[in-house]
C-alpha cells in the first residue's frame, strides 16, 4: 500500500487529478451501463456496417491516446467493482472525444474453446488510426458485431479503408455484458 501511495505521489498533481477523475468516470460509467445499457453511450456516435480504418494519425494524438489508455487501465485496477474492457473503452472514448482525438471502438464475440463454462465471450477494443490503444485483440479471435466512431472525417475528406464486418447483422440497440 505504501509503495502504491509513493508511486501516486510521484505522478505530479496534474496526473493525480486525472487519475482520480478517471476513477470517478469508471464508477459513473459502470453504474450507467448497469442501469441504462450501452445505447446510452452510443446514441451520439456513428454506427458502422464496415470498419473505417484510417491509415494513421498524428503522432502526438496517438501518444496522448496511449497515455490516457494506460491511465484508464491503472485506475481500473483499483476499483472495488469490475472495470472490464467495455467500461474502460467507454471511459477512454469520453476522454478522447473531449480532447478531439478521433477514433472508434468495436464490440465482438467469439465462441469459447475447450471446456469453458460460458458458450461465448465478448470483448471491446478501441482504435485510434490503425493502432489498437485499448483492449488488444489477438488476430481474428473475435467476430466484430458493431463499430462506433467519433471525430472521424466524413467521406471525401480523408481516404478510409472499409473492411467488412464479420459475423451477424448489426443492431443499434445493445445491452452491456453483465458479469
Amino acid at each position: 500500500m505504501i509503495t502504491r501511495l509513493k508511486k501516486f505521489g510521484l505522478l505530479g498533481p496534474e496526473k493525480q487529478l486525472l487519475l482520480v477523475r478517471i476513477w470517478l468516470l469508471l464508477a459513473g460509467t459502470r453504474l450507467r451501463l448497469l442501469i441504462q445499457g450501452l445505447s446510452h453511450f452510443t446514441s451520439g456516435l456513428t454506427l458502422h456496417r464496415t470498419i473505417a480504418v484510417t491509415q494513421s494519425m498524428p503522432a502526438k494524438q496517438l501518444e496522448q491516446a496511449r497515455e490516457l489508455s494506460r491511465l484508464v487501465a491503472i485506475a481500473a485496477r483499483y476499483t472495488p467493482w469490475q472495470s472490464l474492457c467495455l467500461t474502460q473503452v467507454l471511459v477512454l472514448q469520453q476522454l478522447l472525444a473531449q480532447r478531439q482525438i478521433p477514433g472508434y471502438f468495436s464490440l465482438g464475440v467469439r465462441r469459447a474453446g475447450g471446456e469453458e463454462q460460458e458458450p461465448f465471450s465478448a470483448h471491446a477494443w478501441l482504435q485510434c488510426g490503425d493502432a489498437i490503444v485499448n483492449g488488444a485483440v489477438p488476430g481474428d479471435a473475435y467476430t466484430t458485431l458493431s463499430t462506433f466512431s467519433w471525430g472521424l472525417p466524413t467521406a471525401g475528406q480523408n481516404p478510409l479503408h472499409a473492411l467488412p464486418v464479420r459475423g451477424s447483422a448489426l443492431s443499434t440497440r445493445h445491452r452491456a455484458h453483465r458479469p
